[in-house]
């Protein structure tokens, strides 16, 4: 009887040793496999950018996006590199936002009674300057193959008087592009506007950067970019003929960028693009003045032209104004 006792015993301490080992190891594979969706939730976004070379991920979906263009399409854009990449996309790492993901994302797109591109002067303009403003709002119907209209310029008083220190800078003439967005264009938003573009001569700033070209919000549809970088530093000095074709190229490279963010469209970090981040005049220059494959995607999927369509009419402005015939190239002397 004490015998079978014992083995009983035994055999219930065995088991229950059993259980404790099993529970233990079920216990180390959840915490294994807890660490493990950590990190991978942690790496697995497609970052590209920065002082890091692409992961994985942005190595994997970088792939499948080229792969899902017809090559002969494919080949005829630049694809980004390290090597061939501006200072923007060396210092800041940005997500890649593929075709799918830029559709989920519920970008502002035209409606029925909001379809016109509203181009509004902020502040004061010279009289050759100005003659910038039809030559822009024909390039921006025909880029993105929606009405554009001219308003009567606005004051930069509101900015000027503003309760905030940051809205105005005497010492740099910089302005706060935020502060003209909240206290300017966000106020006077048109109905009819799928986007409401503030363009001003006036020097920009925002958040820590010391300048920006343009600073755009897609959620309330304004945007505001300023010319004045590309004129030369005095403004008294009467243009050159080279002068404004070189200041109407970097002009319409700003305006459809900055108009792509206001359409949802964030930094391409696939191609060689308009797309692409600047962090300086020499950078800018570097930029193409199209959209890659990728982002004309985007842009035919948000606003559904014809894509032959726009190319002709592209086209017929380029040669209009003078541009070289491929103007993905920044004028030279």
């Amino acid at each position: 009887m004490k015998k079978s006792l014992r083995r009983v015993a035994l055999l219930l301490g065995a088991l229950l040793l059993g259980a404790l080992l099993l529970g233990a190891l079920l216990l180390g594979a959840l915490a294994v496999g807890v660490a493990i969706a950590f990190l991978f939730n942690a790496w697995h976004d497609p970052i590209s950018g920065g002082q890091s070379p692409d992961n994985f991920f942005a190595s994997r979906e970088k792939a499948r996006i080229y792969a899902s263009f017809d090559p002969t399409i494919e080949r005829q854009f630049v694809r980004l590199t390290p090597e061939n990449a501006n200072g923007w996309f060396h210092t800041f790492a940005e997500p890649i936002q593929s075709f799918e993901l830029y559709q989920s994302q519920n970008p502002t797109r035209p409606t029925a009674t909001r379809r016109v591109i509203v181009l509004q002067p902020l502040g004061a303009w010279k009289p050759e300057e100005a003659d910038l403003l039809e030559p822009l709002r024909a390039y921006c119907s025909d880029f993105f193959q929606l009405p554009a209209r001219i308003v009567p310029p606005l004051s930069l008083a509101p900015v000027d008087n503003s309760s905030r220190p940051s809205g105005y800078f005497p010492g740099r003439k910089q302005y706060d592009a935020g502060l003209i967005l909240s206290q300017i264009l966000e106020p006077n938003l048109p109905t009819d506007a799928v986007a409401y573009l503030g363009v001003t001569m006036e020097d920009l700033k925002a958040d820590d950067l010391s300048f920006v070209f343009g600073l755009g919000s897609w959620h309330e549809r304004v945007g505001v970019y300023s010319l004045g970088r590309y004129f030369p530093k005095k403004r008294a000095v009467k243009l050159a003929p080279l002068d404004k074709k070189r200041a109407l190229y970097r002009a319409m490279q700003v305006l459809n960028h900055e108009t792509g963010h206001m359409l949802g469209l964030t930094h391409c970090t696939v191609y060689r693009c308009s797309m692409n981040g600047a962090i300086s005049l020499p950078d800018s220059d570097r930029t193409p003045l199209e959209y890659c494959p990728l982002c004309q995607q985007k842009l035919a999927w948000n606003i559904g032209y014809s894509v032959s369509e726009r190319a002709h009419q592209l086209q017929n402005f380029y040669r209009k104004e003078g541009l070289q015939n491929s103007p993905v190239e920044t004028p030279k002397e």
